[in-house]
């Protein structure tokens, strides 16, 4: 039997599941199968209402009646895929920042016309001075 996750430590981060997979199978391998698992009963779906219409001898109100509900199993399958993948996981607030704009960190000659050369920490000068080389 499976364990439950620990608690989430990033109040951002949100699971669908709710148990470990098996050990030996990392999250990103479970994920695949997963998603490979679902593309092939959607695939299964398609073909069973394809060769259902082809065996039965179906009027073309039978056959869009057949595709009708055929689309609206494959609509509530992709909706229950969607609901149950809602609640993964998130990305950090700190994802959703656009990468810093400017110089990167570095020593540089001080703005300020000291002749030194001072710490740009990426984001704003900082009050840390040098000799320059």
């Amino acid at each position: 039997m499976s364990q439950p996750f620990p608690p989430p430590s990033d109040p951002y981060e949100r699971r669908s599941d709710t148990t470990v997979p098996r050990p030996g199978i990392s999250r990103e391998d479970a994920r695949r199968r997963r998603n490979r698992t679902e593309g092939l009963a959607g695939l299964f779906l398609v073909l069973f209402v394809m060769w259902y219409v082809t065996e039965h001898d179906l009027t073309n109100t039978e056959v869009v009646a057949t595709f009708c509900v055929g689309g609206a199993l494959l609509f509530v399958f992709l909706l229950l895929r969607a609901l149950a993948r809602a609640g993964g996981p998130r990305p950090g607030p700190s994802a959703l920042l656009p990468p810093p704009v400017g110089p990167p960190p570095g020593w540089y000659i001080d703005p300020a016309g000291s002749g030194n050369h001072r710490w740009w920490d990426g984001t704003r000068w900082t009050e840390v001075l040098q000799p320059p080389r």
